[in-house]
């Protein structure tokens, strides 16, 4: 579980290195399954080191591109890391012919593929293609690139939507959303009935607040899938650059919402496996007991089979309470990201902050914000706070403001996540809700400039411009620090 929220915030390296640390009985016992799972984080692994390696490359900076190939060939193993040293071999070639050429970068070799976009939890696909520099093109001002904006797609014919989806698809309608599944009709029925009641809470929340959106212009799409696998190969088929291994996804290119029926995926089939392991390792001790001769073996034995059963009722508990709540907090989740960047609160840019994309998702994942109702803080976010807490380790405001790639490749993903939510449920749930204003204009600041700006600002840019945003609105990170620590410890008590 660590290693794939890892990689769904784009820290491959990060997931391989946890899944390697697992002891050798255990890699072991899960030959089967880690090894093609390890396969595809190291291939994500290379595209994206690779992808940041050009990146640095063609601005002329080869020595960092040949270091950041270097930080992935050390954590790699076998073919992997012979085609991450060729990527580096092939680098030091472009530097030394770039130094014999006055200092120009060149470009790649041809015998090389491009590596495909750097993969990340919603990467924009309306970007165009890096123009490579020619000795005559670096001797002239290349003229400022302009970048199309963001248009979003919505539904059109059946037979479009059902492209490349398996013949048993299903197209079902409602009144903002279409859904094509391959779930079961429950499922089907279950996942846009949640869309549509994420949809009125999502606007009510904003109503409140007078705070203006727009309608999208025609229905929303959601592709549900009926198993982990049916997900995966649509994912595949499709060369989306989104890992097949995240839980599900919101993917600004097609507008579109992506999840499988988590109740059949490898992580609930691995629950029941645990429960009818733990029944079938019940039924031999009472076959024991039922054979034994020896009273103190049958005492020995009555204690063990009490502790199993008990044992079997929590997982049974504990299983049917993550998996009613796991599809819904996921389509929760993901729905809330298509619904702020179709209403007009959020542009795809790099003007967004990364803190404020993934903490209104989770907000929303809190039933009694839509539903404008009291409810307790996220459990599941306060329990990974709470952790945080004993291990002395969690994210300061100027970590999240900082900037997106902070937030979004850190090692821990699930600690990012609750931070961001928490520096949002100050602002939203604070005492006295002092910010409740600020917070508003600072959402209007920014679904106006990531309109404006689409990526025309980038890099250190945009995040001077997040930052000077920031305390524009709440004022200096510094001297909110020790209110939002405080904050965090009352959340976690």
């Amino acid at each position: 579980a660590e290693a794939k929220a890892l990689e769904e915030a784009g820290d491959f390296l990060g997931a391989y290195a946890k899944t390697q640390a697992l002891g050798p009985r255990l890699r072991s016992q899960h030959r089967e399954e880690l090894t093609p799972y390890e396969d595809s984080l190291q291939a994500s692994a290379i595209t994206q080191a690779s992808a940041r390696a050009d990146e640095l490359a063609e601005q002329g900076d080869f020595d960092g591109a040949i270091a950041e190939l270097a930080q992935t060939t050390r954590v790699l193993r076998g073919a992997h890391r012979s085609q991450a040293l060729r990527l580096a071999r092939d680098l030091r070639k472009r530097k030394f012919r770039s130094q014999q050429q006055g200092g120009q970068p060149t470009a790649k070799p041809s015998a090389k593929p491009s590596p495909s976009p750097r993969p990340t939890r919603r990467p924009d696909p309306v970007r165009p293609p890096e123009p490579k520099p020619t000795a005559h093109a670096a001797a002239t001002p290349t003229p400022r690139r302009r970048y199309r904006p963001w248009e979003p797609r919505y539904a059109g014919s059946d037979e479009e939507l059902l492209h490349g989806m398996p013949a048993n698809a299903t197209i079902k309608r409602t009144e903002h959303f279409v859904v094509i599944s391959t779930a079961d009709e429950e499922f089907t029925r279950t996942s846009a009935n949640m869309l549509e009641t994420v949809r009125r809470g999502f606007y009510r929340f904003f109503e409140r607040k007078d705070f203006q959106l727009r309608q999208p212009e025609g229905l929303l799409i959601a592709y549900v899938f009926g198993s982990r696998e049916d997900y995966e190969r649509y994912v595949k088929s499709k060369g989306i650059g989104i890992s097949p291994q995240a839980a599900g996804f919101y993917y600004t290119a097609t507008n579109a919402l992506y999840f499988p029926d988590t109740r059949n995926g490898p992580n609930a089939r691995r629950a029941r496996a645990w429960v009818e392991e733990a029944e079938l390792k019940l039924e031999e001790l009472k076959e024991r007991r039922k054979k034994s001769k020896d009273s103190r073996e049958k005492k020995w034995l009555s204690k063990n089979i009490l502790n199993y059963m008990r044992h079997i009722k929590k997982l049974k508990k504990e299983n049917e309470k993550w998996l009613e709540g796991a599809n819904d907090s996921l389509t929760i989740h993901e729905a809330t990201h298509q619904l702020c960047y179709n209403s007009g609160l959020l542009t795809p840019s790099d003007i967004n902050p990364e803190w404020v994309v993934e903490g209104l998702a989770v907000l929303f994942e809190e039933e009694g914000i839509w539903q404008g109702r009291h409810s307790e803080p996220n459990p599941m976010r306060v329990a990974t706070l709470k952790r945080a807490a004993k291990q002395s380790q969690r994210m300061t405001v100027r970590d999240l403001v900082g900037t997106n790639q902070s937030l979004i490749s850190r090692g821990d993903a699930g600690l990012a996540y609750a931070s961001a939510w928490a520096l949002i449920h100050l602002f939203v749930r604070g005492k006295f809700k002092k910010y409740k204003k600020p917070f508003l204009v600072y959402l209007e600041g920014i679904q106006k400039r990531s309109s404006e700006a689409g990526w025309e600002v980038q890099g250190g840019a945009a995040a001077a411009e997040r930052l000077a945003h920031f305390e524009e609105a709440f004022g200096k990170v510094d001297e909110l620090e020790e209110e939002y620590a405080e904050y965090l410890e009352k959340l976690v008590e």
